[in-house]
């Protein structure tokens, strides 16, 4: 301020007359005085007041006043209640559909299902075998339709020196697997020989596999098999 307001201490008559100013705004008195402080005019007795520009000087009897017409800013007030919450609104239209996700690994394989035929029966019996025969069915597996992976195991006895047995696996219309096998190397004396087959068939309808053997030389021999098959999802042939 130009003229501090403490001054306004030894003129209450002003003080009063300044509050009864207060029904005119601030800012048009800071107007008239042509800028931010208010500039005024106080007689000495009577303590009427004028209000001038910032220029003016005061009459005789008269003392010079002034003020800011904005005081200083306060301090933060605290901070107000929350308000109420809003309404929810409405419900958005459906986005586009995704992207297709990309294939996912493939899945284990099932179980198998398993499938056994053995003979002899229990009774421990081997079917006998003769040079002048056709070849001996000495086991037989009845399937359903699929596909399937078969093994042969053949075990032949003898007494006959120098003995050869050849034996075959056949399903499906064809031979799986065939093989020799020699026993009897002394005479009178009892050989044995074991003999393992396998392959793979696709049967397209129900049917069977089957062991069958012919002595290629020799007599007195007999012979017993076990079929074990295995069901398969897919059957794929190798080579090498």
């Amino acid at each position: 301020m130009q003229t501090a307001l403490a001054g306004l201490r030894r003129w209450p008559v002003v003080v009063v007359a300044l509050l009864a100013l207060g029904v005119a705004s601030v800012g048009s008195l800071a107007a008239v005085s042509g800028g931010s402080t208010v500039s005024a005019c106080v007689k000495k007795k009577g303590g009427s007041i004028r209000i001038v520009s910032a220029r003016a000087r005061c009459r005789k009897g008269e003392k010079s006043l002034s003020w800011n017409a904005i005081g200083p800013a306060g301090r933060q007030g605290p901070r107000g209640f929350a308000g109420a919450r809003g309404f929810v609104g409405a419900r958005g239209p459906t986005g586009a559909t995704g992207a297709t996700g990309s294939t996912g690994s493939a899945g284990s394989n099932g179980a198998a299902n398993g499938f056994v035929d053995t003979n002899p029966p229990g009774s421990g019996e081997y079917f006998h075998l003769s040079v002048a025969e056709t070849p001996f069915v000495v086991a037989n597996l009845k399937l359903p339709a699929g596909s399937y992976v078969v093994q042969g195991n053949v075990h032949v006895k003898t007494i006959s020196a120098g003995t050869k047995v050849t034996c075959s696996l056949e399903g499906g219309e064809g031979t799986l697997d065939e093989g020799v096998i020699d026993v009897g190397a002394g005479a009178g004396q009892v050989e044995q020989g074991d003999l393992a087959l396998g392959g793979g068939l696709t049967l397209t309808a129900p049917g069977s596999v089957f062991v069958s053997c012919k002595p290629v030389v020799g007599e007195n021999s007999a012979a017993g098999a076990k079929i074990i098959a295995t069901q398969v999802t897919t059957l794929t042939s190798t080579t090498g």
